[in-house]
C-alpha cells in the first residue's frame, strides 16, 4: 500500500470511528427515568396548578365556619396543599438533564419544566440521580393523591 493511501484509510477509519459513539446504557435507562418522571409531572401539574386557587376556596369557606374541628381540618389541609406545591417546585428546580438525551413527548406536547445542564459525573451517578428524581416526584403524586383523598 502506497504511504496516501494508508493516510487515507486511516484518516476514514479514524472519522468513521469519532462519528460512532458507543451507547451508554447507564445513560439510555437514565433517559428513560427521567422520561417516566417527566411524563408523572405532566400528569399531575395541572393539579399542582390549581392549589393556589384551592387554598383560596378553602380559606374562604373556613371563614364562614363556626365548626372548630371542621377549621382545624382545612387549616391541616391547606398546609399540607402548599406542602405538595413547595415539593413541586423544589422538584422542578433540582431537575437535570441527562447528556445527549433526546426527550420522549407526544408531538405538541406542552413541555412545562426546565432542564438544567447536567453537572460532571458518571453515567453510574447520572442513573443514580435520574431515579431520585423520579422516587421524588412519586412521592409528591402519592402525597397529593392523600390531600385530595381529604377532600372527598
Amino acid at each position: 500500500m502506497k504511504p496516501v493511501s494508508i493516510f487515507i484509510f486511516i484518516l476514514i477509519i479514524s472519522l468513521s470511528t469519532s462519528c460512532t459513539k458507543a451507547r451508554d446504557p447507564n445513560l439510555e435507562q437514565a433517559t428513560a427515568i427521567h422520561n417516566e418522571a417527566s411524563a408523572i409531572q405532566a400528569e399531575i401539574e395541572p393539579q399542582i396548578e390549581a392549589i393556589d386557587s384551592l387554598v383560596a376556596t378553602l380559606t374562604n369557606t373556613k371563614s364562614t365556619t363556626t365548626d372548630m374541628v371542621a377549621a382545624a381540618k382545612i387549616d391541616s389541609t391547606i398546609a399540607a396543599l402548599n406542602v405538595v406545591s413547595a415539593s413541586f417546585a423544589d422538584w422542578e428546580d433540582n431537575l437535570i438533564e441527562v447528556p445527549g438525551m433526546v426527550h420522549d413527548q407526544a408531538e405538541g406536547a406542552a413541555h412545562h419544566h426546565e432542564h438544567k445542564p447536567a453537572p460532571e459525573m458518571s453515567s453510574e451517578q447520572m442513573l443514580a440521580v435520574q431515579k431520585e428524581i423520579k422516587a421524588n416526584i412519586v412521592k409528591i403524586k402519592e402525597e397529593l393523591a392523600r390531600v385530595e383523598a381529604t377532600l372527598k
